[in-house]
């Protein structure tokens, strides 16, 4: 006799997820993905659903449209050429900073941490509305690539960019610390 209790999720709700498990593993906080294991119903894949939607839309201007567009596949390297223009933005000032606030100890690396966040937040911003693809944090540059597939339009495109980012650099053109104020 095969009883079934209500309330159990049986082999035919979860064996959908299977295909999933490995991607839901890295993109879902644990308690979400256990959570998706033991009640696979429809409100708490739609729980699922809004995460990685979140996940998607706080990501998508941090990794390069062509990347977005097609996502690697596990297992299954790609390469390819791409003709464009590249802007390379680099903090003046920025390694006398990072030594004052770090002789000023915890409140100095909050203050490093809320000119940064605030910093890269402006910038990747007019990035993306600027049509460009984020390839590179490195320390406090960045890496932009501009393919239009028009070779004047990419450095236009990228003059523009860099103008603009100048431009929204008012706010940091004074950062108070102990030691003084930085440029």
């Amino acid at each position: 006799m095969n009883a079934q209790v209500t309330g159990t999720v049986t082999d035919t709700q979860i064996n959908f997820l299977f295909p999933l498990e490995r991607q839901l593993r890295w993109l879902l906080p644990a308690n979400l993905y256990a959570a998706a294991w033991v009640d696979p119903s429809p409100v708490m894949l739609t729980k699922v659903f809004e995460h990685l939607r979140t996940l998607q839309h706080v990501l998508i201007d941090y990794v390069p449209r062509h990347v977005c567009d097609h996502p690697p596949e596990p297992g299954h390297p790609r390469h390819s050429w791409q003709e464009g223009t590249l802007l390379f933005t680099d903090l003046a000032g920025f390694t006398p900073l990072l030594e004052a606030c770090s002789a000023e100890g915890l409140n100095g690396a909050e203050l490093l941490l809320r000119v940064l966040n605030n910093y890269f937040s402006d910038m990747i911003e007019i990035i993306s509305k600027s049509s460009g693809n984020l390839l590179e944090f490195t320390g406090d540059a960045l890496l932009v690539q501009f393919t239009t597939g028009d070779p004047q339009r990419d450095i236009s495109q990228a003059l523009n960019t860099g103008l603009r980012m100048q431009r929204a650099m008012a706010p940091f053109q004074h950062i108070p610390t102990h030691r003084g104020s930085y440029r």
